[in-house]
């Protein structure tokens, strides 16, 4: 670092890289600054956003309880302030003259990019200089995707910033003297973390928690990776469970992507090594799949409230069963097995595999006829690991509306089938079909388990429903405003064929 100790005071804005392996925003104010401050703000708008739950704020407690005790190890406070930004750097500046703002670069959505502003604003009438390195490998210059590539496989590669030792802090208990902060946040009524903590399957966001999720995953899950994570019942153990981690930032994707390098090259005693190969080399893909759809976002800001593509832009959806439908899918009384448990699930673990998310997203696009917009923030809310980026992106994938994706209708018998034959997943989560076999399900008798009858008629809505993007596409295919979106978002992946 070229500017050792340029500054007297600065502070570490802790936003989502609740850790200290790899984190670069703490390494370069750690290097620029003579003492360094941790804080992270509650603000109210992100308390208020729609699409903060429960699930977000006990997980991001749940990580600052793991780092205090890590900071204060290092001989750093970590003070938790509540508040609206930039009031909260005025009030502390006035006491504490800090010089630098460091924090890591941000893809989030509108009331986040809106805030960063206002921070800029100040910093600029203030003199502060707010510094913001990168985490992962998405990059806000405008790149082309090739170039984009090849950075992102620099910045994977370049050596990770170690745990500090020794966090040159000011002393914490001459900053209470001062009657400046709490180091507590009173938790809201509305925030209580009890009803979060009661269901057991809520997975822990820290980075202790973060390393060894890692490490099973590495040492023995990832060898049931390929063909494991498309079956709900599987997944859960399969899947990496990273995702929590990699999006809250208790885990550096750099740390994550190293170690996968390392796997691949180390040799596996085992009686199929390739599986082992396979498994890693489709969770390579997906580690990469993962910026590039953050770098949408981050090129696109305005994805999140509308298509990508300008032609789809004037999809219309009809607004007679808006409210009936909508209301109905969030509580898993669809009367499709299969959707409903995955819904219920959502709503007790805040997680389910990418399969069965993607299903519950066309389900409620193209079966329902409910706009991509309308479920957007129900969905954020019930993802344990929500990404912007990555919720944004895959929404309008899913629902057909980016011009450059395969579209897929899922069918839910047929999933359910393929995933759930013995349907253990179903009955754990719509309890009230645990007495139901195969044959009820399949031939929809399901009326005397109290269960609800089908919303709508999969077959006639399924053929009926999608004729809008249907014709889109056709027309759209070659057309140079496709052309635009695939050069600016697209992939050179080959497209696979349409999914049921």
């Amino acid at each position: 670092m070229t500017y050792k100790n340029r500054y007297k005071y600065g502070i570490w804005w802790i936003k989502r890289d609740l850790r200290l392996l790899d984190n670069p925003a703490l390494d370069e104010a750690m290097a620029c600054c003579e003492q360094v401050l941790p804080i992270f703000v509650v603000e109210p708008e992100w308390l208020r956003d729609e699409y903060t739950s429960a699930f977000h704020t006990h997980a991001v407690f749940q990580a600052l309880a793991d780092l205090r005790k890590r900071l204060h190890k290092r001989g750093a406070p970590l003070l938790i302030l509540q508040g609206r930004l930039p009031e909260i750097w005025q009030h502390l500046q006035n006491r504490w003259p800090f010089e630098a703002l460091f924090s890591h670069q941000e893809t989030g959505s509108s009331w986040s990019f809106a805030r960063d502003k206002e921070v800029k604003r100040w910093c600029q009438q203030q003199q502060v200089h707010w510094h913001e390195p990168i985490q992962t490998g998405v990059f806000r210059s405008p790149l082309n995707r090739d170039l984009r590539d090849k950075q992102w496989r620099k910045f994977m590669q370049q050596a990770p910033h170690a745990i500090p030792a020794r966090i040159a802090a000011p002393d914490s208990s001459a900053l209470h003297e001062q009657g400046l902060f709490s180091a507590n946040v009173i938790w809201p009524e509305a925030l209580n973390p009890e009803s979060i903590e009661a269901h057991r399957s809520v997975q822990t966001v820290s980075e202790q928690m973060a390393h060894r999720t890692l490490n099973s995953f590495f040492d023995t899950r990832s060898y049931f990776y390929s063909g494991g994570i498309s079956s709900p019942n599987t997944a859960f153990i399969a899947g990496s469970r990273l995702s929590p981690h990699l999006a809250w930032g208790t885990l550096s994707p750099r740390i994550v992507y190293q170690q996968l390098i390392q796997q691949l090259n180390a040799p596996r005693s085992t009686e199929h090594p390739q599986q082992w190969q396979r498994s890693l080399r489709s969770f390579k893909s997906r580690l990469h799949w993962r910026d590039h759809f953050i770098q949408r976002l981050e090129s696109e800001p305005e994805m999140e409230f509308r298509a990508i593509h300008p032609a789809y832009r004037l999809l219309s959806y009809p607004e007679q069963h808006r409210e009936v439908y909508l209301e109905a899918w969030k509580r898993g009384l669809t009367g499709f097995p299969l959707v409903d448990g995955v819904m219920r699930c959502l709503h007790s673990t805040g997680f389910v595999n990418f399969r069965m998310r993607a299903m519950v997203v066309s389900f409620a696009c193209h079966i329902l006829r409910l706009d991509w917009r309308w479920i957007q923030p129900y969905l954020a809310q019930v993802f344990r690991d929500y990404e912007p980026g990555i919720h944004f992106s895959q929404l309008q994938m899913q629902a057909g509306v980016t011009g450059i994706n395969t579209l897929r209708v899922y069918n839910p018998l047929r999933q359910l089938m393929v995933h759930d034959i013995e349907l253990t997943f179903v009955r754990r989560w719509v309890p009230e079909l645990k007495e139901a076999s195969i044959l009820d399900v399949t031939t929809q008798q399901l009326q005397r388990y109290q269960y609800p009858s089908p919303l709508v008629n999969f077959e006639a809505a399924s053929a009926s429903t999608p004729e809008q993007i249907y014709t889109l596409l056709s027309q759209y295919r070659h057309s140079e405003l496709t052309q635009q979106v695939l050069q600016k978002h697209g992939s050179r992946h080959k497209k696979r064929k349409p999914t049921t």
